[in-house]
């Protein structure tokens, strides 16, 4: 069965629609379907119908006999007696996550909240410390990053911490290797790191460096802005309703529609067939200069924007026409960027542009009914996208550029392509949204806010362009300026 979005607390049943990832538990003749799996591991959460729940209860402890063998009078009991108490309840803890199945939400459990807290206020990382060891940092960036495994928003906020750390070991590790000559002390003294601390560093990206640090047992500064960075991570910890987000935006299921987007170096482009939404952003001369002339905006960060546009599209289709939707449904993003594509798979990249724009893909992402996952397409099979994007090669001779020629003219172009386009609808992102945009990717820092847009954009009818663009050239004029980044 599934869940409804109706109230606040508590969700109503309603028939679950069956699609090739969830078939569902019954077969077409009401019979139950064998399990999928021979045994269940522990721990896990239970879902069965009630009349099986003792059998898929036993199975779990029969498979922590097998695990662990049996009963010893000289040892401790492997297999907790609560396990035996079938008890159902609608909250399970589950490595420090609460997960509700009535709400189909999970949730950031208050413990694990309470805990980082604690140590970051106890340990004086937001106010007094200024000198730290690798393990501590370890111990911090290790907790913040599990709170975060669900949570897009907070693995973005998490870059900024993890960028400030690396500048100050950076650091440290320069004065040590001044004073200390580690070149010759590393390779005479090999002292390797335990496993934990390396998994917990890795995103740091300093291997030699941290094994450096680690064998000297160097402390790094504790700066104002590392302070500051935690300070605002504890400031969201006392924020209850931002550590939780829908079950269904985890487990693996249909999309409810498919995007295709695509990014050259003249404009960026969208398509949503199922919706039949597309979207076309030309670049102003400025961002073209920062592509080809300082080289200062790449591609990959053209890409990722391709992307979070795709999001926006799904956002406010999904405000706009919400009954025709799943509950929490999600949207499969295909692009030909292997880059930008792990960006939103990892939240993670050295790129400092990279990483303004995943937090504001973070904040998009905060409490959004919608989600998105990513998928490779080859870029000869990207074919639409493509041709939104380079809308400047549909023209004979070619366009040297996409911003001097009246929006509705671009359109009309593509239209004469995709005659089936003439009834569909164009986003167009909001001038907040464009100016957001431009401003990052001009940004040679890391910024320190990033807020979400309160106005995503609008959706117009082609045809509406179309027919008001050839009777007016202020019309016309005044689209060409909207849609620029």
């Amino acid at each position: 069965m599934q869940f409804t979005t109706e109230g606040n607390d508590h969700l109503p049943f309603a028939q679950a629609q069956r699609d090739a990832h969830n078939p569902g538990m019954f077969d077409d003749q009401g019979n139950r379907k064998p399990p999928i799996y021979i045994n269940h591991v522990d721990d896990n959460g239970y879902c069965d119908v009630k009349y099986y729940m003792p059998r898929t209860v036993a199975c779990s402890v029969q498979a922590l006999d097998d695990v662990f063998g049996s009963y010893h009078r000289f040892q401790n009991r492997i297999i907790s007696e609560d396990k035996l108490n079938l008890i159902y309840a609608e909250h399970r803890l589950l490595l420090g996550f609460l997960f509700n199945s009535r709400t189909m939400m999970v949730i950031l459990s208050p413990r694990k909240r309470e805990k980082i807290m604690c140590i970051l206020s106890e340990e004086g990382w937001t106010e007094t410390k200024t000198k730290a060891t690798l393990t501590e940092a370890a111990t911090i960036n290790g907790m913040i990053q599990s709170a975060a495994e669900f949570f897009p928003w907070g693995r973005a906020r998490l870059l900024v911490l993890q960028q400030l750390l690396r500048v100050q070991i950076r650091k440290a590790f320069a004065r040590y290797k001044v004073l200390s000559r580690i070149q010759r002390r590393v390779t005479e003294t090999r002292r390797a790191m335990p496993k934990n601390l390396q998994y917990r560093l890795k995103h740091l990206g300093l291997t030699e460096v941290l094994r450096a640090m680690w064998n000297s047992k160097e402390k790094f500064t504790v700066t104002d802005d590392v302070r500051k960075a935690l300070r605002t991570i504890y400031k969201f910890l006392q924020e209850e309703r931002r550590w939780e987000t829908p079950i269904g935006h985890i487990v693996h299921r249909e999309p409810a529609i498919i995007s295709t987007q695509d990014a050259s170096h003249l404009a960026l482009g969208v398509q949503v067939l199922e919706r039949e939404i597309m979207c076309l952003i030309p670049y102003s001369q400025e961002i073209i200069d920062a592509i080809k002339v300082s080289h200062k905006v790449h591609i990959n960060s053209l890409e990722f924007i391709a992307i979070m546009v795709s999001l926006m599209i799904f956002q406010l289709d999904y405000k706009q026409h919400k009954s025709m939707y799943p509950p929490y449904p999600t949207m499969t993003c295909y692009g030909d960027n292997t880059a930008a594509n792990s960006w939103v798979r990892k939240i993670q990249t050295e790129s400092t542009t990279g990483q303004n724009l995943l937090r504001y893909y973070g904040e998009l992402t905060l409490h959004s009914p919608v989600h998105n996952n990513l998928s490779h397409i080859p870029g000869q099979d990207n074919v639409v996208a493509d041709d939104i994007s380079q809308v400047c090669k549909l023209f004979s001779p070619h366009l040297s550029s996409a911003h001097s020629c009246p929006f509705p003219i671009l359109l009309q172009q593509i239209v004469s392509k995709y005659k089936q386009m003439q009834s569909w609808r164009v986003f167009l992102p909001s001038p907040e949204v464009l100016a957001d945009l431009k401003s990052i990717l001009l940004s040679d820092y890391c910024m320190e806010d990033v807020n979400p847009p309160r106005n995503l954009g609008q959706f117009v009818r082609v045809e509406h362009i179309l027919c008001a663009g050839s009777n007016s050239d202020d019309y016309s004029r005044q689209y060409s300026q909207e849609t620029v980044l």
